[in-house]
């Protein structure tokens, strides 16, 4: 669809003649709008072992501790405290909460379209289906309106199961293009109607947050000093009011060898003696333009920026400060709670070297202009 690929025949579906169109195809922005459009020739015959792959939940069970590990390795591959308190059970909530949202894999289409005879030959719908699913390419949850609508051809179904059809499908790792393919196939095979329709509108947020830490990828490889990027987004962290933000550039800028003295100044940089003027200068335009809405950004602000960053360097730090805003209204929106961000283990042996060379050989806190 979206790749320029089709839907695909109806794989379900044997000794039939099936067409299948593609119809208002958009997708981009996180957003995707898919329609499927699926019509049959002659006779079917319903083939529920290629329905879908089969999993036992039976055997699923067996191996549920071993999922509560493999999470664990998870935390501490990525330098988590598993002890901290908001850690704790943390394993058991995502072994259990995959386990529920696979439960897609064992869907039997049949067992949940229980068909009646009927004359009717009208278009019947079925709007704004609320789905969710998971993304396989990142593993996380994405979701979107579903619109349903089949002919019938001498058998319809209650209007309540098509919602159960597509909550039950829709629960496993499944792109929204072949999720949309499968609605129609197992209705199609089930159901067996003039033709069907599947329309869905889904919200990818892993596309938005893919987005953003591009943009903090491309600030990280720039030019800036690593130094400096960490005390703009500590500064704007503080002005935003974000504690979890100010938590984790905190220990960032520790590793990148930052003084405790320098850090405790930052938000009062300018009574101090302990910045150069390149980032007094810096501090200055992340105060200007995370409180652009204020009195934008003074020409006195914008003249000295200038004065000690060339043009890239200035565009860079601008994107360095769009990024921070963006992760402070995604961590104070969504309650992230402060205190649980852990260093990953090359920063904290970063952070252990600069400690016993700075014991060793003595610190310069105040780095005065």
């Amino acid at each position: 669809m979206g790749n320029g690929k089709s839907l695909g025949a109806g794989r379900n579906l044997q000794g039939v003649t099936q067409k299948r169109k593609e119809v208002s195809v958009r997708n981009g922005n996180g957003k995707q709008d898919l329609n499927a459009v699926a019509t049959l020739a002659g006779g079917l015959e319903m083939v529920p072992e290629e329905i879908l792959p089969v999993v036992r939940r039976e055997t699923a069970a067996a191996h549920s501790d071993r999922l509560v590990e493999i999470v664990k390795l998870l935390l501490a591959e990525l330098g988590v405290d598993a002890a901290n308190q908001h850690f704790r059970e943390t394993p058991e909530r995502v072994a259990r909460f995959y386990r529920e949202f696979t439960t897609g894999f064992c869907v039997r289409p049949e067992r949940i379209l229980k068909t009646f005879r009927s004359e009717a030959r009208e278009l019947v719908v079925v709007s704004a289906i609320d789905f969710f699913s998971l993304c396989p390419h990142h593993l996380l949850v994405y979701g979107g309106k579903i619109h349903f609508g089949y002919i019938p051809d001498g058998q319809i179904v209650g209007v309540s199961k098509i919602p159960r059809l597509v909550h039950a499908l829709a629960a496993r790792p499944i792109i929204q293009e072949e999720l949309v393919s499968s609605i129609a196939d197992a209705f199609m095979s089930v159901v067996k109607p003039s033709g069907c329709i599947v329309k869905a509108i889904g919200k990818h947020d892993c596309v938005a947050v893919s987005a953003l830490s591009g943009l903090e990828n491309y600030v990280q490889r720039s030019r800036l000093e690593p130094a400096l990027l960490e005390l703009v987004k500590l500064r704007a962290s503080q002005i935003n009011g974000c504690s979890c933000c100010i938590d984790m550039h905190t220990k960032d800028a520790r590793a990148e060898g930052e003084s405790e003295q320098r850090l405790y100044a930052v938000v009062a940089w300018r009574e101090t003696p302990f910045f150069t003027e390149r980032e007094r200068e810096a501090l200055a335009w992340t105060e200007a333009v995370t409180q652009v809405s204020q009195e934008h950004v003074p020409e006195e602000v914008y003249g000295c920026a200038h004065q000690h960053f060339s043009e890239k360097e200035l565009v860079d730090l601008t994107l360095a400060i769009i990024a921070i805003d963006g992760w402070n209204r995604l961590a104070i929106g969504f309650r992230s709670v402060p205190g649980s961000y852990q260093q990953p283990a090359h920063r904290r042996a970063l952070t252990a070297a600069t400690s016993e060379s700075g014991s060793k050989h003595g610190r310069n806190d105040s780095r005065s202009q």
